[in-house]
């Protein structure tokens, strides 16, 4: 009897992650707005915070968290949610998780996915940065 074992791919529980919003849209009373691109870093375990810059204003309209989980490469996105609990129970209702194997945000150009909000719709690119 062989017995076959796979490396499990982990989040590096000291790193620090790159997210770029690359394009998005926020919906405000039923409009479509085009948001100005972003870029946030959170360390693993942790949560970050952006606001939502639309194009062509200069105030934040609102504010999107990011929680990276320690134990796996998931992130998780939301607007009204600040605590790590908080944020993934809103993100799971949303939408706005991104998850990938860890080799994936290793690469170069990182990984790039759509997540979604309460109220945006996001193309978001993740790369490990540093660790």
């Amino acid at each position: 009897m062989t017995l076959l074992v796979l490396p499990v791919a982990k989040a590096h529980s000291d790193a620090t992650y790159q997210f770029v919003i690359e394009s998005g849209t926020l919906t405000h009373l039923r409009q479509q707005l085009i948001l100005a691109p972003q870029t946030l870093e959170v360390k693993t375990g942790e949560v970050g915070q952006v606001g939502v810059l639309v194009l062509g204003e200069e105030t934040a309209r609102d504010q999107i968290y990011v929680f990276v989980d320690l134990l796996t490469t998931t992130f998780y996105f939301a607007e009204r949610a600040t605590t790590p609990s908080e944020i993934m129970r809103e993100a799971r209702r949303y939408g706005g998780i991104l998850r990938a194997s860890a080799d994936r945000f290793d690469r170069p150009e990182g990984h790039s996915a759509h997540v979604n909000t309460r109220n945006t719709r996001l193309v978001v690119n993740a790369k490990r940065v540093h660790e």
